[in-house]
């Protein structure tokens, strides 16, 4: 009974590794999209941001407006990359962090969402400390940045 309460505790530990991390992303891209919108509906009657409007508006602030918005926008897309990069951070540490990005990427490629990005994370971060633990480096091939090279 000990031993699940223990696996569970770091599953727990890992989700909420990669959600302290991911919370900034998401606080960042909302107020900046929020703050683009009001800037926009009050100063310029803009509802929507789109390239018919921009160019019948033609207000070189309206574009500024829209390029922040448009940038939290891309902002939100980082939010799954950096949720399961850093659950695989928390499993294997460092090693873990380029694979879970490179899941979250193929999550948020592929639509599926938070529960994609949660199994990518923790796909690549269990894989990883895996590879950490079977394979062997040769004593002195132990410097950090060639065993990252062999465990990616």
């Amino acid at each position: 009974m000990s031993s699940m309460k223990s696996i569970l505790n770091d599953l727990k530990k890992n989700l909420m590794t990669g959600i302290s991390y991911m919370m900034p992303i998401i606080i960042i891209a909302g107020v900046t999209m929020g703050v683009s919108s009001l800037l926009g509906s009050v100063f310029f009657n803009v509802n929507e941001f789109t390239e018919e409007v921009l160019a019948a508006q033609g207000s070189p602030m309206l574009d500024f407006i829209t390029w922040c918005y448009d940038s939290g926008s891309l902002m939100f897309t980082l939010m799954y990359p950096v949720f399961s990069g850093y659950i695989a951070f928390g499993i294997a540490n460092r090693p873990g962090i380029a694979p879970g990005f490179l899941g979250g990427l193929l999550v948020e490629q592929m639509g599926t969402g938070f529960l994609g990005a949660i199994l990518a994370g923790f796909a690549a971060g269990y894989s990883i400390k895996w590879l950490n633990k079977n394979i062997k480096i040769n004593t002195q091939l132990k410097l950090e940045s060639s065993k990252i090279q062999f465990i990616p």
